[in-house]
């Protein structure tokens, strides 16, 4: 919440990326209220420049917060690493700027000594779906499991 003419009013910053670039966003009042999650595709439209004392979007009486439905996405991916907690995996690939969420339902069980393996996954924001084996040795792996 902040203080303006009217009262308090509630606010919310946030850091947008869209490809290799961030943004940093101020969200005032209804549109600050949004749920929104880390990964969440979102379209936001009627924003306001700001370039002092730094370079900011501030929301404004026409801006509008939406997020988009995004469509499940397969790729093969070459994973170098794994890091296991308690809600599922976090696996690491080469490109050390990517890492993919598998949920824990997904019972990834993949040794050091597999790594690094490359396997075919559908992921919706980077959250993994669902995962094929590929070639035969992988496939026996899965098996197992």
């Amino acid at each position: 919440m902040t203080r303006v003419a009217e009262g308090e009013v509630p606010i919310r910053d946030l850091s947008l990326r869209c490809g290799q670039k961030v943004f940093e966003v101020s969200l005032w009042r209804d549109e600050a209220l949004v749920e929104l999650s880390l990964g969440d595709h979102v379209e936001i439209s009627y924003l306001r420049a700001t370039l002092r004392p730094a370079a900011k979007l501030n929301s404004s009486s026409y801006s509008a917060v939406e997020k988009t439905v995004a469509e499940p996405v397969e790729v093969e991916l070459n994973i170098i690493g794994v890091m296991e907690g308690d809600e599922g995996a976090t696996v690491m690939l080469s490109d050390a700027d990517e890492e993919y969420t598998v949920p824990a339902a997904l019972h990834l069980d993949i040794a050091a000594d597999d790594l690094p393996i490359k396997l075919k996954m559908t992921h919706i924001n980077k959250t993994i779906q669902s995962i094929e084996p590929l070639g035969e040795m992988m496939e026996a792996m899965f098996d197992s499991i």
